[in-house]
């Protein structure tokens, strides 16, 4: 009853990919936990996670393969899994253990290390993150061996970064890396077929390894962009609420305590810099620390542009702003009272470079929402309202006009100031 359920993602009604997991009954966790040697307390942490016949599976062959490597110098693993996202971590960590045990007698075990931790912390993490944005789960053979060979091409492109990551673990034979071809990755991730698998066609063979894996990017990413001191790339995308939450989970160990971790320090990169370079990424990373904390209080919003942001909840239970930093902070009505319409929405128009969408309310509220965050950018209002029959941008965007019965109202979109009416 707790086979893995191989998932490509293309079953579903009329069309709509969906997923079906059965979930188990605690009966059932628990004689498949005993059969298998486990520590039933330690598994009450994630009890309702092993409802999941597919986590019930890795959980297990993670533990055992711990019990026998969890020592090994080469190898990181979180030594109390609260989540999924640590669990399948610890998952791809335990498998590239298991694969090293194989060699660790022959000549060439040094290479197996570097090439084990090299998949599951690179390649992997990297195709999973290429197919998460596409929002598919197969791909063909003739697809993947160009993908790799991209993916590949990219990884080298930080060799720097690369050298770094593989000597913090005290490895430094890699250099093989650089000649790696795409028939031999291929081939070489045949070693990790309860994740990644294929002939023909490859496939995850569960969404939440293709998502989790794809977290792993994102922070190794974001790991990267502060060793450089930059910006990730990664970040000027919205992130999908499935890749919010693994990242969470995987960059939030200690519940419940606040400490400084890579999003503060990647937040660091925001401070002086101007709302349009960093609007969506900041909106990135608030919307992975409101995923995990449940609100923003105690954060550090000093020498941060916050246009476009909603920093509600930013209170904390106490309904205070206790350790919150706004210190030259440049702040605007919208942050904190995130307030659309009141009423029934009129009528709905585009910015000519579809940055922005207008929205007009029987209410006389105009709204201007920011067409990838989904976030408030200005909150205009006519003091005569009623029906509204058209609006319309000036062809470079700084100006909107909303067209009421007999009077015309012209907004300067950039300092919201009424140039007309």
């Amino acid at each position: 009853f707790a086979s893995r359920r191989k998932v490509d993602g293309t079953s579903g009604v009329y069309g709509v990919k969906a997923f079906y997991t059965e979930k188990l009954h605690d009966e059932q966790i628990r004689v498949y936990l005993q059969e298998n040697g486990m520590d039933l307390q330690q598994a009450v942490k994630v009890w309702e996670l092993l409802r999941n016949p597919m986590m019930l599976t890795v959980y297990t062959q993670t533990c055992k393969e711990l019990r026998d490597n969890c020592d090994l110098e080469y190898f990181r693993f979180f030594h109390e899994v609260h989540n999924k996202g640590e669990l399948i971590a610890n998952y791809l960590e335990s498998l590239a253990a298991k694969q090293y045990m194989q060699y660790i007698d022959k000549e060439d075990a040094t290479w197996e290390v570097v090439m084990d931790l090299y998949m599951a912390h690179f390649l992997l993490p990297s195709i999973a993150a290429y197919m998460e944005s596409g929002n598919f789960f197969l791909m063909q053979q003739d697809e993947l061996f160009e993908i790799v060979c991209e993916l590949q091409q990219n990884l080298l492109a930080d060799w720097n970064y690369i050298c770094f990551w593989f000597e913090k673990r005290e490895l430094s034979e890699y250099e093989f890396l650089k000649e790696l071809s795409g028939l031999k990755i291929i081939k070489y991730l045949r070693n990790f077929p309860t994740v990644f698998y294929g002939d023909k066609e490859w496939k995850f063979t569960h969404h939440n390894f293709r998502d989790g894996l794809a977290a792993m990017n994102f922070i190794r990413i974001c790991e990267m962009g502060v060793w450089k001191k930059q910006i990730p790339d990664i970040l000027y995308a919205k992130l999908s609420d499935d890749l919010v939450e693994f990242v969470g989970e995987l960059l939030y160990c200690d519940y419940g305590v606040r400490k400084e971790t890579l999003l503060d320090v990647v937040m660091n990169l925001f401070r002086g810099k101007s709302a349009e370079l960093i609007q969506i990424p900041l909106y990135n990373i608030l919307q992975i620390k409101k995923s995990v904390e449940g609100n923003l209080a105690g954060n550090d919003f000093s020498n941060l542009d916050l246009k476009g942001q909603i920093l509600e909840p930013y209170i904390d239970g106490n309904y205070g702003v206790i350790r919150t930093d706004f210190r030259d902070a440049v702040i605007y009505p919208e942050n904190l009272i995130p307030n659309g319409h009141e009423s029934i929405v009129e009528y709905v128009g585009f910015s000519p470079d579809g940055k922005l969408v207008v929205t007009v309310g029987s209410d006389g509220s105009v709204c201007l929402w920011n067409a990838y965050t989904v976030q408030l950018e200005r909150k205009f209002i006519m003091s005569n309202s009623g029906f509204c029959i058209n609006t319309e941008f000036s062809e470079d965007g700084r100006l909107l006009a909303v067209a009421a019965y007999n009077t015309v109202y012209v907004w300067d979109v950039e300092s919201g100031e009424e140039v007309l009416c």
